[in-house]
């Protein structure tokens, strides 16, 4: 006795288009696919380390260039987790590097939807803030 996958109704993938042509393949778009967290942050956290070299390369001075290096693990950082100092840094660098800047926010932004409970059943309020969230996410891009 297996599982009965008559029922499934959602399937999460990695974001491999091989993978989401699979599901599709076996189950005929009847599934709703839908990427896991884990692949699309680190999707996200990979286009992040990719604005900070070009950051880096276009840096007028050597100065420049290590204080972006020195941001790599800084930029992926929850807000939660940030010390003063490293608040601080941010801020400058909503200054020097808006671009970069905006990118952190979004992957911080896309990270609180991802903590937020959004069934409909245990929070409506939440639900529908999760959806303005994600809605507010994807303009942003």
């Amino acid at each position: 006795m297996g599982i009965d996958l008559s029922q499934l109704e959602v399937a999460a993938t990695d974001l491999w288009l091989h993978s989401r042509d699979a599901v599709v393949a076996v189950f005929d778009n009847k599934v709703k696919i839908v990427a896991d967290r884990f692949h699309v942050m680190q999707n996200l956290q990979e286009a992040i380390h990719k604005a900070r070299r070009q950051a880096q390369k276009q840096a007028n001075t050597e100065e420049e260039r290590k204080q972006l290096k020195g941001l790599r693990y800084l930029l992926l950082k929850k807000d939660k987790m940030l010390t003063a100092k490293e608040e601080q840094r941010l801020q400058e660098l909503k200054v020097t590097h808006p671009t970069l800047y905006a990118v952190t926010r979004l992957r911080q932004r896309l990270y609180e939807w991802y903590e937020t409970d959004h069934s409909l059943q245990k929070r409506p309020r939440h639900s529908i803030n999760g959806l303005k969230m994600l809605k507010s996410w994807l303009v942003n891009l």
